[in-house]
């Protein structure tokens, strides 16, 4: 169960930095988040500046195919959805995304957001990353272990979230107006 807790506390603290308000991405802790989960090569940036530095493009909500991407690395298992012959359904998940998605959704850590769809490009709800977390752990929604729409419920009572204080319930309230692309993961 430490593991478990464990790994679900660095997953939430990586969603915590790519969530945050702008106001908070521009502090320096923020920055010395990214740079730290950048040396671990869990978290790549948006490109690099002219003297070859990452972009970590903080002030920008991460989308559903960052969410994942980071996912798997966290996971360990990048190497294995570079290397794998993925399908899945969805038809609208860019060729760079292919993989991360891929070996998630064929290992239950997402299910899209309709038959056809992933809706790569639109931004991550608290609720939809924490429920990638909570399937990553073990935890099944479809069997009732938890409601993905009020994830943070059961990352509470585990108590991942602890040492966020604010935060958390500010992401997991602010995030759950689901719209058409966020019924569903």
């Amino acid at each position: 169960m430490k593991l478990k807790k464990a790994l679900a506390t660095v997953l939430v603290l990586t969603l915590l930095l790519r969530l945050a308000p702008p106001a908070l991405a521009a502090g320096t802790e923020a920055e010395d988040a990214a740079d730290a989960l950048y040396a671990l090569g869990l978290f790549q940036g948006a490109g690099t500046d002219s003297d070859g530095a990452p972009v970590f493009e903080l002030g920008r909500a991460m989308t559903r195919s960052e969410a994942v991407t980071m996912l798997v690395r966290l996971l360990g298992r990048e190497n294995e959805a570079l290397s794998g012959k993925w399908e899945t359904p969805f038809t609208d998940v860019p060729a760079w995304a292919e993989p991360y998605v891929g070996l998630a959704y064929e290992n239950g850590l997402t299910t899209g957001t309709g038959d056809t769809t992933f809706s790569s490009g639109e931004r991550v709800t608290s609720a939809q990353y924490l429920t990638f977390i909570l399937r990553a752990l073990g935890y099944d929604d479809a069997a009732g272990d938890f409601d993905w729409e009020r994830a943070w419920e059961l990352t509470d009572e585990l108590g991942a979230l602890a040492g966020a204080e604010g935060l958390g319930q500010h992401l997991a309230r602010e995030d759950q107006r689901p719209g058409p692309a966020e019924r569903g993961l």
